[in-house]
């Protein structure tokens, strides 16, 4: 919470109690006591805590609530979800039609809230119409029962809905056919948020902003009822400048001008010539002088007023009184004013200010408005001399201070944070005991010196202050010329400084383009061409030029120029990247509508020549053969429905797995696996044996599973596929979910998109972990610090009795032996919910990878890189490239399908069946230990390490090659190879598989 900045906690617990919901009677009770002891915990670093709770009666009633108010800061109601398809058949709500955010049953619930009285007898709202079962999903939700807001007005707009209002409770509600949709729009929003104002509740939240439309509608709508302003300022060509002001100023004694600073000579009538502002008062030696900076008009000054001893204070018109003298006046009370002309933005403060009532000062008791009081002084600005305080018998007990009064009303010409000083500046020779000196702090101004203070026997203390003076001044945007300078120098050599993926693709700021794109931790031999081009080209400017363009992120003035800037730079080069027709094209691109302006601009300025291609075939120009593509499918069907993939010697390239392996240790070349299976035998249960390396045999059943073929059309697992988010794209390793449709076999194209149905951990990897633990060694061939697992352990495993407490498996599988169960976990037929539904050609790479195998033997990398004819070779390169980095995307995603955390299932379960045999083992047998479930608990963790590091072995190695022939090809096309190469080495050094929750080894 202090790392990212959260102020609080909010808990949503659904829900206590019922057990349905995994509920138990006792959480009636222990709620309200770990929210106390939570509440005292958040309470010592000031973090506040809320609780969720239920609209619905049947959920609110198991909340204590008057227990649970005295421990949090507020309840959240969840006015939303009151009804869905989790109604059907159940004995409270029942199977009927009811709008999911119904004000009359919010209003029910909050009354619960009120009276604190739960009633749970209460029932819902008299029924309308039944319902049957969910409405059908949408194209973008893909959840049965649920629509977005943007599908919801698709729909509308299609079909010419008109939504019915049901004002009483609040919802729009659309039908046509057999569907029935509530949700909310503007009319409902206000009706709501009158009675959320009613019913004194404090705000409003929207569930959910993904369900908004691309043009942001709703949200906006939202803001517009909430009374929230929109921010729509925009750049323009010239922009205010705010400038800072220094004040001229008195030194402290002793000290001369700051270097910039002029001191200021005298020019008043009995100035003599060459004479400065000089001021001995309160310096017992030395003087103060008179500064003004050179950078502003300068003020004309004197001291005016001495009349040969018959001292007058008056400043002459248009001047105003920045100091005091009095030691040549005959009346003591009489002074010469030190003035200066207030016409100077350095004067600027003085002329806010005046000095009061004198010599009867305490005749003023304050400030006339607007002025207000900033300093008060017996001295004045230094050596005027206030009437001492008399009391109805004529004795003078006290003395009186004359008021300094400044207009401070204005932020940007103010004197502010004033204080009194007394021991700042030089020491005097001599100087006597309770002397005071008069300095002030650097920065600050002197505006009063009083030679009476309390605490001071002699000198004087000063009134210093900040001088805030700010002046507009409207000046050429100066990114202007950084744009004209960096476009120049970007098209020298139109290669990007900082490829790779773009993190903050939605952000709108300007100006973070040099932080865009990807982290760039990794292995430092794979850096070294990054930091080669790690100073900036002008390319994080251009960038930043383009998107302004796309966004329209400035004045039409600023865009103009904008579009000069652009296309004198780039046109020449890039004729089809002109302004006007570019970002008219560009915003009709998926990449656009998926990605947003940012990440469209960045993929511009790394990949010009690919765009200026595509722009051109966009436009009708060409056949598209000039365009750099990998969206061919290798996937051969075979004639039983196998998707094989080959480097045109099939036995070849599965069976010489130490021709795959430079930079591998000799124990990653044993991993390489023998045969990769074709993919309609994976589907069937087979037994697998595995020779140790003493000579015995470990035999265990594989288990079947339903393979894309065996996968019913309806399976709920196909709508959660995972596929390249632009196939055509080869620098694109991103992916996205869709549907996965099932195969046609009366289809005649046997080259098409190809789906399977995954193990997240190849089965065959627990052959490779049997082997490696009978060693005590990793995947990368490092010795296991937990040693070896004794043959005694593998031989007895495979028919020692489990117990009647063995941990269950996923899918309620129950098999005897304990290799059997640790199959279980990799996935089954019964344990479906670890597999995801992932495009062919990525898995065959992952296939590959998994076994530390190259998805392009290197003995054919020559033949393939320099074949500049043949497109499929480029293509074939830079596709299993693209798709080894996809593989790392695969497992690290954390959004549906979420692929980490069944990964993280998988691991783990497997350590929970081998944990539970460990123990058995090790309690029967105390002079032969094993440590399997530890040696499991590295392996896996190593696993994803070798794979990881293997990745970017290949893929590093073959870039390099690639580059070595396309770099001084001239094949039209090499530039947008050399374009993607940058991209994929730039995300290659960030690649990383997340096994932070695996279960960890133990020290």
């Amino acid at each position: 919470m202090d790392t990212y900045g959260f102020d609080g906690v909010d808990l949503d617990w659904e829900y206590p109690v019922d057990s349905d919901r995994g509920g138990r009677a006792v959480d009636f009770a222990n709620f309200p006591k770990w929210m106390e002891r939570l509440k005292s915990t958040l309470d010592s670093s000031k973090k506040g805590l809320t609780i969720t709770i239920s609209a619905s009666y049947w959920y609110l009633q198991h909340f204590d609530i008057k227990s649970l108010a005295k421990s949090i800061e507020f309840f959240n109601v969840m006015s939303y979800d009151l009804h869905g398809v989790w109604d059907q058949d159940k004995k409270w709500t029942g199977s009927f039609l009811n709008a999911h955010t119904n004000v009359t049953e919010i209003d029910l619930a909050l009354d619960l809230l009120w009276r604190n009285d739960i009633d749970p007898g209460q029932s819902c709202m008299e029924p309308g119409c039944t319902f049957s079962s969910g409405g059908k999903k949408g194209d973008c939700s893909r959840e049965t029962g649920i629509l977005l807001n943007s599908e919801i007005d698709t729909i509308i707009e299609k079909l010419k809905i008109t939504p019915q209002l049901f004002r009483k409770e609040a919802v729009k509600v659309a039908t046509w056919g057999d569907q029935w949709v509530a949700y909310d729009d503007e009319e409902t929003f206000k009706l709501k948020s009158a009675f959320a104002q009613s019913r004194c509740l404090d705000g409003l939240m929207i569930w959910a902003i993904s369900h908004d439309t691309k043009d942001a509608k709703y949200n906006k709508i939202l803001g517009n009822v909430a009374l929230r302003s929109i921010d729509t300022t925009k750049e323009d060509v010239n922009v205010v400048v705010d400038i800072s002001n220094d004040q001229c100023k008195w030194t402290n004694c002793k000290q001369t001008c700051p270097k910039g600073w002029v001191a200021m000579p005298r020019s008043d009538p009995g100035a003599r010539k060459g004479e400065l502002m000089l001021d001995e008062t309160g310096c017992y030696g030395g003087v103060h002088t008179f500064c003004c900076p050179s950078s502003a008009i300068l003020p004309t000054c004197g001291w005016y007023g001495h009349h040969n001893g018959n001292c007058d204070s008056t400043c002459p018109e248009n001047t105003i009184e920045i100091g005091s003298l009095n030691k040549d006046c005959k009346n003591k009370q009489k002074y010469q004013a030190g003035c200066c002309t207030y016409n100077s933005e350095s004067m600027q403060l003085y002329n806010t200010c005046e000095w009061g009532k004198y010599p009867n000062c305490d005749d003023q008791t304050g400030c006339s408005k607007p002025l207000e009081l900033i300093a008060s002084s017996y001295s004045g600005s230094g050596s005027s001399k206030c009437d001492w305080l008399v009391n109805k018998m004529g004795e003078e007990y006290g003395i009186s201070q004359r008021k300094y009064c400044c207009d401070t009303s204005d932020k940007e010409a103010k004197f502010e944070n004033c204080k009194t000083y007394s021991h700042l500046g030089p020491q005097p020779t001599g100087e006597p005991e309770g002397y005071c000196r008069s300095g002030c702090p650097d920065g600050k101004v002197r505006v009063a010196m009083d030679e009476q203070p309390i605490e001071c026997d002699a000198g004087r203390i000063s009134t210093c202050c900040d001088a805030t003076s700010v002046t507009k001044s409207p000046r050429e945007n100066p990114k202007i010329h950084e744009f004209e300078d960096a476009m120049k120098e970007f098209m020298k050599d139109p290669i990007c400084s900082n490829p790779g993926p773009v993190l903050s693709k939605r952000s709108l700021a300007i100006g973070d383009f040099d932080t865009l794109s990807m982290d760039t931790s990794g292995n430092a031999s794979q850096t070294h061409a990054l930091l080669a081009r790690a100073k900036d080209n002008g390319s994080i400017k251009a960038a930043e030029v383009l998107f302004m363009i796309i966004a329209k992120a400035g004045t039409d003035k600023l865009l103009t120029r904008l579009n000069k800037i652009w296309n004198d730079a780039v046109c020449k080069k890039f004729p089809n990247l002109c302004q006007p027709g570019l970002v008219d094209v560009i915003v009709t691109t998926d990449h656009y509508k998926r990605e947003g302006p940012k990440a469209t601009a960045h993929d511009v300025i790394c990949h010009m020549n690919n765009w200026d291609a595509r722009i051109e075939w966009y436009n009708g120009k060409g056949d598209g053969s000039q365009l750099l593509t990998c969206s061919s499918d290798e996937c051969v069907i075979e004639e039983d429905g196998a998707c094989r993939y080959s480097d045109g010697d099939p036995e070849k390239e599965i069976s010489s797995p130490a021709q795959n392996s430079k930079s591998l240790s000799r124990r990653s070349h044993e991993h390489h696996h023998a045969h990769f299976h074709q993919r309609s035998k994976r589907a069937g249960r087979s037994t697998r044996v595995v020779e140790l390396p003493n000579g015995e045999i470990v035999t265990y059943t594989r288990m079947a599973y339903d393979d894309n073929s065996s996968t019913g059309e309806l399976d709920p697992i196909r709508d959660d596929a995972l596929l390249h988010v632009d196939r055509d794209d080869c620098s694109n390793t991103q992916l996205r979910r869709i549907r996965a449709e099932p195969v046609n076999p009366n289809d005649p194209n046997r080259r098409r998109t190809r789906w399977e149905n995954e193990h997240l951990v190849d089965p065959s990897r627990l052959d490779a972990f049997i082997r490696d633990a009978a060693r005590g060694e990793l995947p990368s061939g490092t010795v296991s610090r937990f040693g070896e697992v004794t043959a005694s352990f593998f031989r007895a495993a495979q028919t020692m009795p489990l117990g009647l407490n063995v941990p269950p498996l996923r899918g309620g599988a129950n098999h005897a032996q304990l290799w059997d169960r640790v199959s279980e976990c990799f996935g089954s037929r019964e344990n479906r919910g670890n597999f995801v539904f992932l495009i062919a050609e990525i898995n065959y790479v992952k296939g590959k990878l998994m076994q530390f195998s190259d998805p392009i033997r290197r003995d054919r990398w020559k033949k393939l890189c320099q074949d500049f004819n043949n497109a499929s070779s480029r293509e074939k390169i830079l596709g299993r490239m693209r798709n080894s980095l996809s593989n790392t995307h695969y497992l690290n995603r954390r959004v549906a399908p979420d692929v980490n955390t069944r990964l993280t299932n998988i691991v783990n379960d497997v350590e929970t069946q081998l944990r539970h045999a460990q123990n058995l083992w090790n309690a029967n047998h105390p002079n032969d230990q094993t440590r399997i479930a530890d040696f499991w608990r590295e392996w896996a963790i190593d696993q994803f390490d070798h794979l990881v590091a293997h990745t970017r072995t290949w893929a590093g190695d073959l870039i390099a090659e690639m580059r070595r022939w396309w770099g001084v090809s001239t094949h039209s096309q090499a530039a947008d190879v050399l374009e993607v190469l940058n991209t994929l080495e730039a995300e290659l050094a960030t690649i990383h598989v997340d096994t932070t929750r695996f279960r960890q080894p133990p020290p």
